[in-house]
């Protein structure tokens, strides 16, 4: 009865927000809104951990995951995960829902919960994630992060690793959960599965899309000097292809973000304004193409995607 209560009142948030004007504003109030349900399993989690001796791996693997199988995965997925078969030292593994349980240890019930419906792909992934780097050495990256170089030394040389969030964002995340590097498991990584599986321990939905990364947010503070330690570089670093992935290809921006990062987080998603954004990203013989809006926007997506395809496959072989 009160976890059904508890979602009715998340519904009637929701609702709620669709009528707040200022995007920054309904941003700032979901971020605020999340923090304060989840507070509670961060608080006590926190309370109740105990430290426990735990492997060590100078090389850690990385794990990716794409649930069909990354043979079923879109074209810029497939790329992406090449690319960072290039750069993984043969330590890398791209993990399909069948495989899961020959790798990790997940709660029963986080299975029948997504067999339900009630936990979704993404939040099925933060959930496998956790399990993971909580359990023992290794690296998580989202299956549409590009490589265009192996992992820098601000990286590698430390034990515990995640791109920040220094930009002010209304979520104001601490921190990227699309790459986390880890050497060991260690308080903040187990403190984050325990919290995720305590919440949905007593409950069946999701208060919002970006819960995962607000744990992570809630968790910093008890972990200071931990955090502390990783050196500050910007998650934006890793944002500044995902922001041009659908303009007009230039050489020279191109090369420049890459020596600028050479972890780039992309996206196999189309944006909602994708017509407005394809006239400005195709050639000039398709902008007076007749035969029917249909007909002149397949042309520019088939463009498009050769557009895509060719650029990472050029970053992939160089």
């Amino acid at each position: 009865m009160k976890n059904k209560i508890k979602k009715i009142i998340n519904t009637l948030f929701k609702v709620f927000l669709i009528f707040v004007p200022s995007k920054y504003l309904r941003a700032k109030l979901k971020a605020d809104w999340t923090k304060f349900h989840i507070k509670k399993y961060v608080e006590i989690t926190v309370k109740n951990y105990v430290d426990k001796e735990s492997e060590r791996d100078e090389n850690p693997p990385v794990f990716q995951y794409w649930e069909q199988g990354i043979e079923n995965a879109p074209l810029i997925i497939k790329n992406c995960v090449n690319s960072v078969d290039k750069y993984a030292n043969g330590k890398h593994t791209v993990l399909n829902f069948k495989q899961i349980q020959d790798y990790v240890e997940i709660p029963s019930f986080i299975y029948d919960l997504k067999k339900e419906g009630k936990i979704s792909y993404a939040q099925f992934s933060d959930i496998l994630r956790s399990c993971l780097l909580a359990q023992f050495p290794c690296v998580w990256m989202d299956s549409s992060i590009l490589m265009t170089d192996k992992m820098p030394l601000y990286i590698t040389e430390n034990d515990f690793f995640m791109y920040k969030g220094i930009e002010k964002t209304p979520e104001q995340f601490a921190g990227a959960n699309y790459f986390i590097y880890s050497k060991k498991p260690n308080p903040l990584l187990v403190e984050l599965k325990e919290s995720i599986i305590n919440y949905w321990t007593e409950n069946d939905f999701l208060i919002s899309y970006f819960t995962h990364p607000h744990y992570i947010s809630l968790l910093v503070p008890h972990n200071k000097a931990l955090w502390d330690k990783i050196p500050v570089y910007d998650q934006q670093l890793t944002l500044q292809f995902s922001k041009i992935l659908f303009d007009k290809f230039n050489e020279e921006t191109f090369d420049k973000i890459k020596k600028s990062c050479p972890i780039h987080k992309l996206t196999y998603k189309m944006p909602k304004n994708i017509t407005k954004i394809l006239k400005k990203a195709t050639m000039q013989k398709y902008s007076n193409c007749t035969g029917g809006g249909g007909k002149c926007l397949r042309y520019r997506l088939l463009f498009l995607c050769i557009m895509r395809k060719n650029i990472l496959k050029d970053v992939i072989n160089q």
